[in-house]
């Protein structure tokens, strides 16, 4: 009996060695892996990780304008990024923008769709001027919407600012569950985590290659062609005047990202994007306005009738690639003035 038990204690002792010795093994074949990659992500050699849940057009745009900056023929060009709502997606065109230049510029259009103040303002701070090092960023702002209090806005940033890769960016990792705090904890702290799907083969993950196939098919540098054009009668013109309740979160974070812009010395231009047939006046935004210096500000939402055509859109959100050219032209001209002052 007491043979039996020893031999039983026995054999136990040396699983529970097994398994020691295995996890060790395991440890020491990691630790050089992880630290190859954390050397490999320092000198930027590895891609964003398709880790933004609903929103992996910011990794697929991520890898694609770094793709673009880092070909050796633009090394020696001006590196630019327009941020933006969808009406930057189809309104800015970038190979316009450095036709227009001479291709003295490298321009990406970094536009998301379905983002306000609060989400493009987090994007420009922890991740486009990180990663990309622009010399130039041109912002455009849906004025007074990207600033108005709107939980549905709102909710759409956070789709954004909450993931577990926004978490990882700007390091908030308050009021999160125990899964998504687990996650955000091994995206920082484990690059194995964090780039696991660099292992995987994409014909291994079909929904994720038909994804970025799509947004191949759908954007080139960014930008997307949107055609066709409004047949409705052109409405008369507004001139509306917006009360509702200011976001000063969103507002604090535009005017924390133009400072940052200052102090890196990274030549910035703000937008006020045209409205259709409109000009919408809202006094938290006009004070923001008023506050830059006017060769960083151009004024698109305002009396003037320049897009008061229906040829020039899409539907009454966005520009259509006539559109786009001549907001392109005209927003080209303004940074001019703003580089050349």
């Amino acid at each position: 009996m007491e043979s039996s038990l020893y031999n039983k204690s026995r054999k136990i002792r040396k699983e529970k060695y097994k398994t020691l010795k295995a996890l060790v093994l395991a440890v020491i074949i990691l630790i050089p892996i992880e630290g190859v990659f954390r050397i490999l992500e320092e000198n930027e050699l590895l891609d964003e990780p398709y880790l933004w849940g609903s929103r992996n057009i910011i990794p697929y745009k991520i890898n694609d304008c770094i793709d673009l900056f880092s070909q050796p023929e633009h090394s020696d060009k001006l590196k630019v990024i327009a941020i933006g709502d969808s009406f930057c997606v189809t309104g800015f065109n970038p190979y316009f923008f450095d036709d227009y230049f001479n291709q003295s510029t490298i321009t990406y259009n970094f536009g998301i769709m379905g983002t306000a103040a609060r989400a493009q303002s987090f994007l420009i701070e922890k991740v486009l001027i990180p990663r990309f090092a622009p010399d130039a960023v041109i912002w455009m702002i849906n004025s007074p919407f990207d600033f108005v209090h709107n939980e549905e806005t709102i909710a759409d940033d956070n789709s954004i600012l909450d993931t577990p890769m926004g978490r990882y960016y700007n390091g908030d990792l308050n009021d999160m569950s125990l899964e998504e705090l687990s996650e955000t904890l091994f995206l920082k702290f484990s690059r194995l985590y964090k780039y696991r799907k660099m292992f995987i083969p994409k014909q291994f993950s079909p929904e994720l290659k038909a994804e970025i196939k799509e947004f191949e098919k759908m954007y080139s540098r960014g930008f997307r062609y949107s055609f066709g054009f409004i047949n409705n009668t052109a409405p008369p013109f507004r001139m509306l005047i917006w009360e509702k309740e200011f976001d000063s979160l969103a507002g604090n974070q535009f005017e924390n990202t133009i400072n940052i812009c200052e102090d890196k010395q990274i030549i910035h231009l703000v937008v006020s994007i045209p409205q259709y047939f409109a000009c919408i006046y809202y006094y938290y935004t006009d004070q923001f306005f008023q506050q830059l210096p006017q060769k960083n500000f151009f004024n698109l939402n305002n009396l003037n009738s320049t897009f008061c055509n229906n040829l020039l859109y899409f539907d009454n959100l966005h520009l259509n690639v006539f559109g786009a050219q001549l907001y392109t032209t005209l927003v080209a001209e303004k940074f001019e003035e703003c580089v050349s002052t």
